[in-house]
């Protein structure tokens, strides 16, 4: 082969090889242009169902007679509930739904609602006083009370049950009792409760949290060292989440007005730790958890 025929030969075999490395180049740039919608999409798919809402999980309102054991890890949405910690014991009834404190064998807060209409039922007060089976531990008993010189004071009220048997009927668990002095009992407690029962009327809804200031070295009765409370309190917010109230109450008999112990939410939550109403926006928990307008 001459000279002239192998250089020939070398221009074609480079010319080959730059043609094979442009169909290369080329065909990755079309599958990269083609690829490249599929990831967009792919992200938008992923982005969408991150933001989705969760699907609701099944409430006891879902089952009959209200009997599904609480998780306390579940999201609450009733604007009622306080916000829930890890040593909280949460218990569900028809009609309300409790945090049991073990240590001083009651509720450190019991949460329910109540409406203008509910107020309409007819249920009738059972007087059966009972230990409640859904505590883990036992609670308080009849004999821890008997003899003690202290009523079994209701923290959410039989009266504010009459909508339903099953509610009413939950409302005697001993879970839902504190001690309470007689003359307290029938008294100021009492008219705390009406109150809550003229919000009901007058808004139409009312989101009620309400129970015993708990802390150390409080007194006790019974066996099972039912502790004896010095201050009780209510805390109340409005179904349109206008306004809300608080009430500090000194375990003693009072003629005093109610407006004399009217305290703004958020020095209750202070006093007893307890974060109420969190699921409201920040800037409406914060206006009204201010107010202490009676």
């Amino acid at each position: 082969m001459t000279k002239t025929n192998k250089s020939l030969v070398l221009i074609i075999v480079v010319l080959l090889l730059l043609i094979a490395v442009l169909i290369i180049i080329v065909r990755n740039e079309r599958e990269k242009k083609l690829q490249q919608p599929k990831q967009q999409n792919t992200e938008q798919t992923t982005t969408r169902k991150q933001n989705d809402p969760p699907k609701p999980s099944a409430t006891n309102e879902e089952t009959s007679n209200n009997t599904l054991d609480y998780d306390p890890t579940l999201q609450i949405d009733a604007l009622q509930m306080p916000l829930i910690t890890a040593n909280d014991e949460i218990i569900r009834h028809t009609g309300f739904t409790l945090s049991y404190c073990e240590r001083h064998e009651q509720a450190r807060w019991v949460a329910y609602t109540l409406s203008a209409e509910m107020l309409q039922g007819t249920a009738t007060r059972t007087n059966r006083f009972m230990s409640d089976p859904k505590v883990a531990q036992g609670s308080a008993t009849d004999a821890d009370y008997k003899h003690s010189g202290f009523d079994r004071g209701h923290l959410a009220p039989a009266a504010d049950m009459r909508w339903s048997d099953e509610a009413m009927r939950s409302s005697f668990y001993f879970s839902n009792m504190s001690p309470q002095k007689r003359g307290f009992n029938a008294g100021i407690w009492k008219r705390a409760e009406e109150l809550v029962r003229t919000w009901a009327n007058t808004h139409q809804l009312v989101y009620v949290v309400t129970g015993p200031v708990l802390h150390d070295s409080l007194p006790y009765i019974g066996a099972n060292k039912v502790s004896v409370p010095q201050l009780f309190y209510k805390v109340l917010l409005t179904g349109d989440s206008s306004r809300a109230l608080g009430f500090v109450i000194p375990h003693e008999n009072s003629k005093l007005n109610l407006s004399q112990f009217a305290v703004s939410v958020d020095s209750v939550e202070k006093l007893t730790g307890i974060n109420f109403f969190h699921h409201l926006p920040d800037d409406i928990e914060r206006k009204v958890e201010s107010m202490t307008k009676f």
